[in-house]
């Protein structure tokens, strides 16, 4: 397991958390700081250009221990792959219908913002 940092060492944060009915909940917070801002700021660019997938992924799969774990991981990567080469419309369609969408302006963090 990989040893996080405490709380107090921690100058910014996403959090995305996904519940039973699949709708996914965030969480953010940042320093007051301009290092932290550009931090952030690169990492949320990192993250939704797609620049941290493979990290992401490879994560994932080092958590992974179990042959039932990995097994999931395998479902994992056949979904990922299935999103990514679906048809036009087919993803974006649930997207837009069954997900709520709130604006990052109308994030409020939870703390040091």
């Amino acid at each position: 397991m990989i040893d996080l940092p405490k709380p107090t060492e921690v100058k910014s944060y996403i959090n995305y958390l996904v519940d039973a009915d699949g709708i996914v909940w965030m969480e953010a917070g940042w320093d007051s700081d301009d290092e932290t801002i550009d931090n952030f700021a690169r990492l949320l660019y990192e993250l939704h250009s797609g620049q941290l997938m493979a990290d992401s992924v490879e994560f994932i799969k080092s958590q992974c221990e179990t042959p039932q774990e990995k097994r999931q991981y395998r479902k994992l990567l056949v979904k990922l792959n299935d999103l990514f080469f679906a048809e036009p419309g087919e993803e974006q369609a649930l997207a837009q219908s069954d997900r709520p969408v709130v604006p990052p302006t109308q994030v409020f963090p939870q703390y040091g913002g």
